[in-house]
């Protein structure tokens, strides 16, 4: 072989090392170490004070000497003392919110009950509805919520029975909601716990990825409780626990499901396969001599 088809070979093959590593690297994690908790009383976590009700993104990996947590949403926002239920924060600095208080809270301008989901643009302090609490058939409590990238909401509610978009749902349901269609679809059912019912109380993209208020529950064989976090396969119907309830600290509550090594972008799988087919239906790399007669 000629030494210009040897670097060619060692070009592609360089390439495809690369892209296998990319698609290493990009894809969801089994286990998280950093994760959002909300602080349940004033505070001091990872040398750092917070109030009762801020949003902090904690990291369990961390030395117990380093900075292992910093604040991701203030309680401040808020106009009054507000439970906040659940947290997704977006690549622009936008977060989704929604509260657990009976009665009315303001955030950026938006009032809102416990049923309502918000998107919150921390910079311009302006909230935008995403979902109301109108959509349902009677008063209830979303105690769960993330938005999927196509715009849809995964849901699930706190009371036993409701209805939207034609459909019943369980406490222990998950539902996945078209704003723009106003339909709605379980994509988790609660009959998937064996021995007793759950109340699924958050919920991550990327397989189904929850937490549940009680404990002793068990899905695909697997026992877990308040504070862990489980994701569960809906093509294998298997489940794995990937945030340790005991590593959650004191004085703060997991008490939705927000860890970014969990999401399942960018799909490492899908870059992978582009490019070894691009290697292979375009094997030639192209040539052209400088002026100067090098390569």
């Amino acid at each position: 072989m000629s030494s210009e088809g040897r670097q060619r070979r060692r070009a592609r093959w360089g390439c495809v090392v690369s892209l296998v590593l990319l698609g290493l690297v990009s894809l969801p994690a089994a286990h998280a170490a950093s994760f959002a908790v909300r602080m349940t009383r004033n505070s001091t976590l990872g040398g750092t004070a917070f109030k009762k009700h801020d949003i902090v993104l904690y990291d369990s990996d961390a030395d117990a000497d380093a900075d292992a947590a910093s604040l991701l949403l203030s309680r401040d926002v808020w106009n009054t003392n507000t439970k906040l239920d659940a947290f997704q924060q977006f690549s622009d600095g936008t977060v989704l919110v929604f509260h657990s208080n009976r009665g009315v809270r303001t955030i950026g301008g938006l009032d809102m009950t416990r049923g309502d989901v918000a998107l919150y643009d921390p910079d311009s302090d302006v909230a935008t509805l995403l979902m109301a609490e109108t959509a349902f058939n009677k008063a209830s409590d979303v105690d769960a919520a993330h938005r999927l990238p196509n715009g849809n909401l995964l849901f699930s509610v706190r009371q036993a029975r409701r209805t939207m978009g034609g459909i019943s749902f369980r406490d222990g349901d998950v539902v996945e909601y078209d704003p723009l269609a106003g339909t709605a679809a379980v994509v988790f059912s609660e009959s998937l716990f064996e021995g007793t019912a759950a109340d699924v109380d958050g919920i991550q993209q990327g397989s189904i990825i929850i937490s549940v208020r009680e404990n002793g529950v068990t899905l695909a064989g697997v026992s877990f409780g308040q504070n862990d976090v489980v994701r569960y396969d809906t093509g294998t119907g298997t489940a794995t626990i990937v945030i340790d309830g005991s590593e959650v600290p004191a004085n703060t509550q997991l008490f939705a499901v927000w860890a970014p090594a969990l999401l399942p972008e960018p799909p490492g799988f899908l870059l992978l396969a582009s490019g070894i087919a691009g290697l292979l239906l375009f094997p030639r790399v192209s040539r052209r001599r400088d002026p100067d007669g090098g390569r």
